[in-house]
């Protein structure tokens, strides 16, 4: 279920650490976000990807690659490998369940 205050915490860290390590606060970046945080499954880059483009948003791959490494890094979102042979499958950090 998408709880606004935990996307609404997400972004005022993402803010601020953008802010810290220099780097620019762009529509992609908070528009990934929030798609994370809309969100209750664990997914790959691929399918966050086409959800964006389903839903008209302009972004490209590498962006969406990019900014899931920086999420990762600053802890927004929680990264799993299962296995040699999958992709890397995320999820939100913030108001998930236990599993």
């Amino acid at each position: 279920m998408y709880d606004k205050n935990d996307f609404l915490k997400a972004r005022a860290i993402l803010d601020t650490r953008i802010g810290e390590l220099g780097l620019r606060k762009t529509v992609e970046r908070y528009k990934i976000l929030e798609e994370i945080y809309s969100r209750n499954d664990h997914f790959e880059a691929e399918e966050l990807y086409d959800d964006l483009k389903e839903k008209n948003f302009s972004v490209s791959k590498a962006t969406v690659y990019n900014c899931l490494d920086l999420l990762v890094d600053l802890g927004l979102i929680i990264r799993h490998q299962f296995g040699n042979t999958h992709a890397a499958r995320y999820e939100r950090a913030f108001g998930r369940k236990q599993h």
